[in-house]
């Protein structure tokens, strides 16, 4: 069988099992290409909105899984796309950056053939955190208010999905959250002249407007790399090195 990206496809299996859900997986030869969705069992069936960003695929097939185990996969059929598919690139976090609890951050990212909503997540050493939120693929950016109490670590990652269509888009690389107001920038634990050479080399002046190279120098989230970054690098200052 031949399918088209962008309709509507409805699924139906005899209800074996009555109880539970059944979770709905595309698979491209032998690699999963997404999640499509989470039904009730008893349901019977599952409308699959097949979105338009979606690529070609040859060998696809849909594999269903119940809450205790059972599963099984549908015959594999082709999708054929019905425009030419979107691209995207993350540009903001690129990796490696340092950010702080408690600041209001910007995701940027270029596109082509731009195409429906994307949902930006956030992971922690490789497991789904939350939703962030939505917004349309056109639109090239997405507005990040960090929580004041997230977790301190070293191993986040944002990833976008483009939604309906079940697949990981686009993942930045790993990238550090710090607490807010600590005076530290290298994430070594420690306040030292390595801290106080990275904001010298952000700073331009009293009141300098930070850029995306210079978010990390930022510590107390205002925008700014300047006298009051200073003053928190000293202020917990613990040594020369």
């Amino acid at each position: 069988a031949v399918l088209n990206a962008g309709e509507d496809h409805t699924i139906s299996w005899d209800a074996i099992d009555q109880t539970g859900d059944v979770t709905v997986y595309l698979y491209d030869g032998y690699s999963i290409h997404g999640i499509l969705g989470i039904v009730p069992m008893a349901d019977g069936r599952f409308l699959w909105n097949s979105c338009e960003g979606l690529p070609d695929l040859d060998d696809a097939f849909l594999r269903f899984e119940t809450d205790c185990g059972l599963s099984w996969d549908s015959d594999v059929f082709s999708l054929r796309a019905s425009q030419p598919p979107p691209a995207m690139s993350l540009t903001l976090p690129a990796g490696g950056e340092t950010l702080h609890a408690g600041s209001d951050q910007v995701v940027l990212w270029d596109s082509t053939n731009a195409t429906g909503m994307v949902e930006i997540s956030l992971s922690l050493g490789g497991a789904w955190q939350a939703s962030l939120g939505e917004v349309p693929m056109s639109a090239g950016r997405f507005d990040w208010s960090i929580p004041s109490d997230i977790e301190t670590s070293g191993s986040y990652r944002l990833l976008v999905w483009l939604v309906d269509c079940g697949r990981i888009w686009e993942r930045t690389l790993s990238f550090t959250i710090v607490a807010k107001d600590t005076g530290q920038i290298d994430l070594d634990t420690d306040v030292d002249g390595d801290d106080y050479f990275l904001l010298q080399q952000c700073m331009d002046g009293p009141g300098f407007f930070v850029g995306e190279e210079c978010l990390h120098a930022d510590l107390n989230g205002d925008h700014l790399v300047d006298l009051r970054d200073v003053m928190l690098v000293l202020r917990f200052f613990t040594g020369p090195q």
